[in-house]
């Protein structure tokens, strides 16, 4: 009889052992995992501006960001100022100048133009040959049955399809080229 009971806290023993053995291989293998894994802690990539850091008037309508971080920001007299992280810049018009006005919307379709509204103009930014944006406006060209005639309000994007919309009209654009123009002069 002394002899199972050796063997049996003999097996004791290695289970015990084994047990052991088992968690540090787990506990160890845990900790090891745990340390490849890279957690962001601290202070996170937030910069806080006042409002004389975009030298302008304080109301912004949109910001926008394009795929390479330059930020377009929507303001109620400036136009579209744009932010590249160094310097903030003036979308300008054809003519080189400044184009000013109340800047309502930003918006991107799938290929990255940007389209807005200034004033009483909508079109889209794109960079000239000295990598400055410029407003090219699309209701310019519009018909004279189809001009802007009353505030322009929004514009967003369905479907690649971008919708200006006014008090009066819709303007449908996809791809910069118009689509349709609903006129509701009986609605106001």
């Amino acid at each position: 009889m002394k002899l199972q009971i050796r063997i049996n806290s003999h097996s004791n023993i290695k289970h015990i052992i084994f047990k052991f053995a088992f968690t540090l291989n787990f506990i160890l293998l845990f900790s090891f995992f745990a340390a490849a894994q890279k957690i962001e802690t601290g202070n996170f990539f937030v910069t806080n501006y006042s409002r004389s850091f975009l030298n302008s008037i304080s109301g912004n309508w949109s910001l926008l960001q394009d795929p390479e971080g330059v930020i377009y920001i929507a303001n109620t007299y400036d136009g579209v100022l744009v932010y590249d992280g160094q310097k903030i810049r003036r979308v300008y018009n054809e003519k080189g100048l400044p184009k000013m006005g109340l800047t309502r919307s930003l918006i991107m379709d799938s290929k990255k133009t940007i389209y807005t509204i200034i004033g009483n103009e909508f079109g889209y930014i794109e960079k000239n040959e000295f990598g400055e944006s410029v407003f090219k406006s699309l209701s310019i060209s519009l018909p004279q049955k189809d001009q802007v005639n009353s505030t322009l309000w929004s514009a967003g994007v369905i479907n690649d399809t971008v919708v200006f919309q006014s008090e009066k009209s819709v303007y449908l654009y996809k791809y910069k080229k118009l689509i349709s123009v609903q006129n509701f002069n009986a609605i106001l």
